[in-house]
């Protein structure tokens, strides 16, 4: 039996190839990652997780701002925490507001966020105002796999906070025009 000579070439490649196979799966995997969010991947329609309204992300010069565009309810309804100014039916307005001043504001067009800016596959470094309570909060967005767009508000840390998912409008529409064929 005749013996064969092992190759260092052969055991050099053979180590080699599985290595540059790793190196280029890594390499398209931050490819991807880094096209999926690209700064202007948050411009459009968004709708809040409970369908009440309807967001515009648009561009700012340098940083990102969100507009309410559209309410599901235009006017309060008995099912609102109403303030003793404010009557059913009337139209929604900025109640919560801590200034006074600004408490007749209608939230039709009203500036929500406003500061962000893209950063390592993110948008942060701006505030966001919660109507709801009338409270500013510091902010973050983040696109998720799923194509929703991750909302953090926080108080200084971002541990301390709440976090939202909204929905890009466009897919909203069909899952609710889907659901409605169905009945």
């Amino acid at each position: 039996m005749r013996r064969v000579k092992s190759n260092k070439y052969a055991t050099k490649i053979g180590k080699t190839v599985p290595l540059l196979f790793f190196m280029i799966s890594v390499i398209i995997s931050i490819t991807y990652s880094t096209q999926a969010s690209t700064r202007e991947s948050i411009d459009g329609y968004w709708v809040m997780p409970d369908g009440s309204a309807l967001l515009e992300v648009y561009r700012l010069e340098e940083s990102y701002s969100v507009q309410i565009v559209s309410l599901r309810e235009q006017r309060f309804t008995a099912a609102d925490n109403l303030t003793k100014d404010v009557a059913i039916g009337d139209l929604r307005r900025d109640i919560h507001n801590p200034d006074a001043r600004l408490r007749q504001r209608s939230l039709l067009g009203l500036v929500i966020a406003s500061g962000l800016k893209f950063e390592k596959g993110r948008w942060s470094g701006g505030s966001i105002y919660d109507p709801g309570s009338g409270r500013h909060y510091r902010c973050h967005l983040e696109l998720t796999d799923g194509g929703l767009l991750r909302v953090r508000g926080y108080l200084g840390i971002s541990l301390l906070g709440r976090t939202m998912y909204w929905q890009k409008a466009e897919d909203y529409k069909k899952r609710v025009t889907s659901m409605l064929q169905e009945v």
